[in-house]
């Protein structure tokens, strides 16, 4: 205290006041200069990861303290130090490259990326120089998304002249769900509750709840069916037996094979507002030939390419194939 005292009894005896003001201005002015030169140092920041799992929440996303070699003017620099505190910056995961370390469950940032993710996001006050971490580890999932079919679990207890006319019909049929990509590997469709129809006597409409998975958001809870039911009247005929390649599915020539017998006999369930548009050319029988020297018993594979159609047998169920000579 005393010697403050004296200093500034040495200032107002011996000092001019003018002196004194250009001093002050010039040693400000030289500071300034200081300031406005370009300087090489560290700052922090805080990096959140975006994205790398939307259902949790925000403050527990993975986030890393960083140190960062920065190139900055003195004005920057001193402003971060001293009125900042470390800033927030969040980057997309899907940003950043990842590995697996081998027989370790975490995950491995690469680096690179996440300069090139910061250097886009930093203050233009600051250019990154480098991340002075040399490795940075977190466990961590990235977060996707897939398209996936929708498959209802429906039992029809048919009874009487009643059957099925085409497919189920499912609004929507398919559904967008996200989750963890380790958790959406394997999966391949959406399932819904189970649930049995017994006896219809008209088209069935309804709505289904579709089965949760643990860890995926599905957008819809249910979706809703219709199953189209006609009454049916049976119907026979009969059927050429064709001869298919085994190698490239391809239809042999008639007569260079012999066909014992050569036709067989099918009966089929026709629904009402198909029977007068079924016929045998909306049918195909046939068997796969495999030319072994050995056993010439082919079983016969009848396709029905016609809506509101349903086979109900076959005889005979097996042909002989021989090959002309």
């Amino acid at each position: 205290m005393k010697k403050t005292q004296k200093i500034w009894i040495v200032i107002r005896k011996y000092g001019n006041t003018q002196f004194l003001v250009f001093l002050l201005i010039a040693v400000c002015l030289w500071y300034m200069n200081k300031l406005s030169a370009v300087y090489t140092d560290q700052i922090k920041v805080s990096v959140d990861i975006i994205g790398a799992d939307p259902t949790i929440e925000a403050d527990d996303n993975p986030y890393f303290n960083l140190t960062l070699k920065v190139r900055a003017s003195g004005f920057a620099l001193l402003q971060n130090r001293l009125f900042s505190y470390p800033p927030k910056i969040d980057i997309p995961l899907g940003d950043l490259t990842w590995s697996k370390k081998e027989n370790e469950a975490y995950s491995v940032l690469y680096i690179p990326s996440l300069e090139r993710a910061l250097a886009s996001r930093l203050n233009s006050a600051f250019d990154l120089l480098s991340v002075t971490d040399t490795e940075i580890t977190a466990y961590i999932d990235k977060y996707t998304s897939k398209t996936v079919p929708v498959k209802p679990n429906i039992v029809l207890d048919l009874k009487g002249q009643y059957m099925q006319v085409g497919d189920v019909f499912v609004q929507p049929a398919t559904l967008t769900i996200s989750g963890k990509e380790s958790d959406l590997a394997g999966i391949e469709a959406l399932t819904t509750k189970s649930k049995i129809i017994r006896s219809p006597d008209r088209d069935a409409v309804g709505v289904l709840e579709i089965e949760p998975l643990e860890g995926v958001v599905i957008p819809e809870r249910s979706i809703r069916y219709k199953i189209e039911l006609e009454q049916y009247t049976e119907q026979v005929c009969m059927l050429p037996v064709q001869v298919f390649s085994a190698h490239d599915s391809a239809l042999l020539a008639v007569d260079e094979y012999t066909i014992i017998p050569d036709s067989v006999r099918i009966v089929c369930n026709v629904s009402k507002s198909n029977f007068n548009k079924f016929s045998v050319k909306d049918a195909i029988a046939g068997v796969i030939y495999r030319p072994s020297g050995g056993e010439n018993r082919y079983e016969v594979c009848v396709d029905i390419r016609h809506k509101g159609v349903d086979l109900v047998s076959v005889a005979p169920i097996y042909v002989t194939v021989l090959k002309n000579e």
